[in-house]
């Protein structure tokens, strides 16, 4: 269920610029910088977070999914405050919302806790009550579907003498309350509303295999795109306000191959534009502009849609999509250049912390590092033969040497070494990038005069290795790299483990636009 948003950079007009020095659009830069802000400043209003509207799952869910660094502990405790409440409570969270089960789901999915045993009780075990859920009507049941496939979680049995739902009995109650304008209200009949309709576009978005819920899909986000407003925000009861334009850049992120850049007139950057108007710098957003002051519910949901925004931006899994699992913030790389970089290859497996909250970005990274990170980045299957002789059946590199060796990668030191834990140079580490764009096809070989002409344009060209120019060119061409900007590569310094996360990132994404 993985949604790889490649539309993002049509539609947006994002460039993204890939290089060592890494410039940064200004979304990375400014709204980005506020994001993490903004989370901070909430962790410190909220102390200890809990089961509620406010202060709860929705600012955890937001945490967790932006990799913004969190207090230590802050997770454990809200954990065990949902612990606390279903002791209590003999396992009830609500009598009457099961919404309530479908929030504390989602939160718990984006920590990494499975809401199918916390303290004995099984949370989605009330959702396979149909009637109960849909007492809330459509929201009810848009958020059922909405946390079940948050963890591709099935639909448990339901208990003696209630009507078993199923994914499709709720699918079905939401497509039959369509209006014809392509909206949803709060019930069938009710008249369409941004909030709800952006909601409901959330949850059809996981049910991709369905294709009355894409045609659906299709026509909520045509009803949305019409009542954007000329500045780019929404409306909905009460006039301009940030959660329903937050609500319409969740749904627009939740989606892929869904809907075009006509159909809202001053486009998501308009939306972008317009949140940022109910911002209190630093500190949260606003309900209103006028006044402007915090406001716990538009913060939190605020801070959903920047996460939603960073996280397809940065090519990873849409916000309620958390199949891959939890991966926790690195404390170390806040401000660093290419902290969404280092997010998005974490969270898909490719690259590793040091420990716990540390990736150590600064470091140095060795040959055996440098091959499996490549490895991962092209998801080539590991092989379990000897290559070299420093590298023996029992390193845990064995594999991924052996991987990259027969791909073409990567090459030893000597016919029979491959220096394992020798640190990588940056024309070591292009190098080996340009033998892996070539061998997937995201890049083609340069000619000589091309190769001469590209390192002319580095001061310091002269300084790269016979072996490694064409190489070398070949990243600055393609800009899988790009010169620092006083014009220089430095090509023979060894590269830190934030610039390689940021190059493995930049080949991923070319062999994701190649295929």
């Amino acid at each position: 269920m993985r949604m790889k948003h490649k539309w993002i950079a049509a539609i947006l007009a994002v460039v993204m610029v890939f290089a060592f020095a890494l410039p940064v659009s200004a979304f990375e830069n400014e709204d980005q910088t506020q994001l993490f802000e903004m989370l901070q400043s909430q962790t410190q209003q909220v102390t200890a977070p809990t089961v509620s509207q406010t202060g709860g799952e929705w600012l955890i869910i937001a945490l967790a999914r932006s990799g913004a660094p969190v207090p230590a502990g802050y997770y454990d405790t809200y954990y065990q405050n949902v612990e606390k409440k279903l002791r209590e409570n003999d396992g009830v969270l609500s009598s009457t919302k099961n919404t309530e089960y479908s929030r504390v789901i989602l939160a718990l999915t984006a920590i990494g806790k499975d809401p199918r045993n916390v303290a004995g009780y099984d949370l989605t075990q009330p959702l396979a009550d149909y009637d109960k859920t849909i007492r809330q009507g459509v929201n009810g049941a848009i958020f059922a579907l909405i946390a079940l496939n948050s963890g591709g979680y099935e639909m448990p049995k339901a208990a003696a003498g209630t009507r078993q739902a199923t994914k499709e009995m709720y699918l079905s109650y939401i497509l039959s309350a369509q209006n014809k304008d392509g909206g949803f209200g709060l019930a069938a009949g009710s008249a369409s509303g941004v909030d709800l309709t952006a909601m409901a576009v959330q949850a059809l978005a996981g049910m991709d295999d369905s294709a009355k819920a894409q045609k659906a899909l299709q026509k909520a986000l045509k009803y949305l795109g019409e009542q954007q407003t000329g500045e780019g925000g929404y409306r909905d009861y009460d006039g301009l306000n940030a959660e329903s334009t937050a609500q319409v850049i969740i749904a627009l992120r939740s989606s892929e191959d869904s809907w075009a850049e006509k159909e809202f007139p001053a486009g998501t950057e308009g939306m972008l534009d317009s949140l940022m108007g109910f911002a209190v710098s630093g500190k949260g957003f606003s309900h209103l502009r006028d006044p402007l002051r915090v406001d716990p519910f538009a913060s939190e949901q605020g801070l959903l849609a920047l996460t939603s925004e960073y996280r397809s931006r940065w090519g990873t899994a849409c916000l309620y999509d958390m199949t891959d699992g939890f991966t926790p913030a690195f404390q170390d790389t806040v401000g660093d250049p290419n902290q969404g970089k280092i997010f998005s290859m974490a969270e898909k497996g490719i690259i590793n912390g040091k420990a716990t909250g540390i990736f150590d970005p600064t470091a140095t990274m060795t040959r055996a590092e440098f091959a499996t990170i490549v490895v991962r980045g092209l998801g080539l299957p590991v092989r379990q033969e000897p290559i070299f002789e420093d590298v023996r059946e029992n390193d845990w590199f064995y594999g991924y040497a052996a991987a990259a060796y027969r791909a073409g990668i990567i090459k030893g030191v000597s016919a029979t070494c491959f220096d394992p834990q020798g640190t990588i140079t940056r024309q070591e580490a292009l190098t080996m990038v340009a033998r892996a764009a070539i061998r997937e096809g995201a890049a083609g070989a340069l000619p000589a005069s091309e190769t001469e002409r590209v390192l002319a344009g580095l001061s310091d060209g002269s300084q790269v290795s016979d072996w490694a120019r064409d190489s070398v060119a070949l990243c600055l061409k393609t800009e899988l790299a790009e010169p620092r900007a006083d014009g220089t590569i430095s090509p023979q310094e060894r590269v830190r483990r934030s610039e390689i996360a940021g190059i493995i990132y930049n080949l991923y994404q070319k062999m994701e636009d190649g295929r």
